[in-house]
């Protein structure tokens, strides 16, 4: 699977295939059903410390100690307050992996396409109808800075990755099926969110989900991603009036440094939310110039993207620390008690197989085999000074075993591809 120029070495690759082969196992075992970091603060006691958390981040501490040590030390007491539960996001990551395992191995390649059809089965079971389309949310309870977002109310940041896996899924084996659910998902992108005009960006954007309007650049990076796939597939021009200003808002949104705050609202500068908006910037990226300059968009817009990709990747490296693995955050917006968190650890391994920094990957993944890696093959949720070494934790399929899965399934792909980016 290696390439000759590549400083992941055979033996590596190896294990990396090992692992998401284990990871998929786990999968098929559980079918994706977990608990969730956010579970306990989906409840009334958790909701309420999210408020005062809002409101004063010091003043949660003491009241959200016992929800935090719950995920540290006894995570099987989550059971008793809630249950666990299927996401489409998770069903959606590993979907994906599984088509890319069926590219990596051909002598299993109806065994995986069948799993990620039968992944789509149970996404459609969580599909939310909406006025012009369908959308998917998270399936827990969600007190934001604007209020309480309830479980399943569809957004961008869920409904993308569905969105993708219906549409390689369309590649392999194209469909009338497919072509109808991917056009209801861009209808339902491009008009069932509620608008939010900002004075910068010439064109309204959208609120995180279908019932508030925090205007949080990660999402809107989604939407724009959905929307410029979307308009190479119907060849709407009306969708471009929804694109523009989303990734114009994205674009604009971008610090001089090359970070980007995580909203309007809340301006932390955080690892995994950066990880997303670079992967969505390299997608658009991919569909600008597929699309060419004879489609109504702005003559710079792609080097407008390319230019953010540029120094936005650059300040990525701020997040990646001496031992290779990435720190939460760059800019802190409130106490943190822990090094490292799964969902930096996956989407960073991410970002870098975009980049084809294969030299840092395989330092994440050494430390990685040593800290972060459960007795059952699986990535922690987080880990903690001291009281790591000496308790394990919780896992989260969520938070962030799938996206791992997908990330490493993206690089035994590339390495199959003879280390060619998709």
């Amino acid at each position: 699977m290696a390439t000759e120029k590549s400083d992941i070495s055979q033996p590596q690759i190896q294990e990396i295939n090992d692992l998401a082969l284990r990871l998929e196992t786990h999968f098929t075992q559980t079918n994706t059903a977990t608990f969730d970091p956010a579970d306990l603060f989906g409840t009334p006691y958790g909701i309420l410390v999210k408020k005062i958390w809002y409101r004063n981040k010091y003043l949660a501490v003491l009241p959200a100690l016992p929800l935090l040590l719950v995920d540290f030390l006894l995570p099987g007491l989550k059971r008793l307050f809630v249950k666990k539960r299927q996401h489409a996001i998770c069903l959606a990551h590993w979907g994906l992996g599984c088509l890319n395992l069926a590219e990596v191995h051909p002598e299993r390649k109806d065994e995986f396409l069948e799993k990620a059809k039968s992944c789509l089965k149970t996404i459609n079971d969580l599909a939310v109808e909406t006025p012009n389309g369908l959308g998917w949310g998270i399936h827990l309870n969600w007190q934001t800075i604007d209020g309480l977002i309830p479980a399943n109310t569809p957004c961008h940041t869920q409904t993308a990755y569905v969105f993708e896996l219906l549409d390689r899924l369309n590649k392999i084996e194209p469909s009338s099926e497919y072509d109808a659910l991917l056009a209801k998902i861009v209808q339902h992108t491009a008009h069932d969110y509620r608008q939010v005009d900002l004075p910068t960006v010439d064109g309204p954007i959208t609120g995180y989900s279908i019932v508030d309007e925090r205007t949080v650049v990660n999402s809107q990076s989604y939407r724009a991603m959905i929307l410029i796939r979307g308009y190479q597939l119907l060849r709407d021009p009306l969708l471009l009036n929804h694109f523009n200003p989303s990734l114009d808002f994205v674009l604009q949104s971008q610090n001089p440094d090359g970070s980007w705050p995580y909203a309007v609202k809340e301006s932390f500068i955080d690892c995994y939310h950066t990880c997303f908006v670079l992967k969505n910037l390299f997608k658009i990226e991919k569909n600008l110039k597929a699309l060419g300059t004879d489609h109504h968009l702005p003559e710079d817009l792609l080097d407008r993207v390319q230019t953010a990709l540029q120094t936005g990747t650059a300040f990525f490296n701020n997040f990646l620390l001496k031992d290779g693995l990435p720190t939460p955050f760059a800019l802190r917006h409130r106490p943190v008690s822990y090094l490292w968190d799964s969902y930096d650890i996956a989407e960073s391994v991410n970002l870098l197989n975009l980049q084809q920094d294969d030299r840092t990957i395989g330092q994440i993944l050494k430390l990685f085999q040593t800290r972060l890696i459960t007795r059952e093959g699986l990535l922690r949720f987080r880990y903690y000074p001291t009281i790591s070494r000496l308790v394990e934790g919780a896992t989260y399929i969520r938070h962030a075993n799938t996206a791992f899965f997908l990330a490493l399934t993206y690089i035994l792909r590339r390495h199959a591809n003879d280390g060619k980016r998709d």
